[in-house]
């Protein structure tokens, strides 16, 4: 069992948004909603602890989907037309299909790592403490949604508010898990909105947790001993 925190919601704006869908690599081709691994990205951006990690409960979509193209996005290397910089590196120009002013309120729990060093300090202190820092204002780093360039900007809220008038079924992006050749495994899991909200279910998280936790432990041991 876990030692699990009660639930908080947290409201996040921005002008635009990418939340990358797998299934298209010519191009950057968002999802219609948030991913659940985008959701915990954007927390932990907030809170960089890895004594907690984040379980995403629901999600309420606050606009309608909008989408735009922004064209000529430069990265390192991928698909599209190479353009060699004037150090060398190889880079590659892509379009990118992004949302349009979009606004989430996310509801959350925090769960206590079972591999934590302080093991006597409970979910509900580490919660307690959490909840302080967020009704301050602060963050770890600024929360971007998919990539920087798109700023996400966030504020503790009391209860969700309202949702748009949504109703879709999505092949939704879950989390990706470690594997043991060091890799990543994608999970994905069927999405209902009814009504703009979407419920996470509890039994992805009973049977993925685990595994979410080990990642995040093996990541800030691979940071110590860079």
């Amino acid at each position: 069992m876990f030692d699990i925190s009660r639930q908080f919601t947290l409201r996040y704006t921005g002008e635009s948004a990418l939340w990358t869908n797998p299934a298209f690599k010519a191009e950057r081709i968002t999802y219609s909603i948030p991913t659940i691994s985008g959701l915990r990205g954007l927390f932990r951006s907030i809170w960089g602890k890895p004594e907690t990690e984040v379980i995403i409960d629901r999600v309420g979509i606050r606009k309608p989907i909008l989408t735009h193209t922004v064209g000529g996005m430069q990265e390192v290397k991928g698909y599209g037309r190479v353009k060699e910089s004037k150090q060398g590196a190889s880079h590659t120009l892509r379009n990118e299909v992004v949302l349009s002013d979009v606004e989430y309120d996310v509801t959350m729990r925090l769960v206590a790592n079972p591999e934590r060093e302080n093991q006597e300090r409970s979910v509900g202190q580490y919660a307690a403490w959490i909840l302080k820092y967020l009704h301050q204002g602060r963050q770890h780093r600024q929360p971007v949604f998919g990539r920087s360039g798109y700023p996400a900007y966030w504020k503790l809220i009391e209860e969700p508010g309202d949702c748009a008038a949504i109703d879709m079924d999505i092949n939704l992006l879950f989390e990706q898990l470690p594997t043991a050749e060091g890799g990543w495994d994608p999970v994905f899991f069927r999405a209902h909105i009814v009504n703009g909200v979407l419920n996470v279910p509890f039994s992805l998280w009973e049977q993925h947790l685990p595994e979410i936790m080990r990642g995040r432990q093996a990541r800030k041991v691979a940071r110590r001993a860079c």
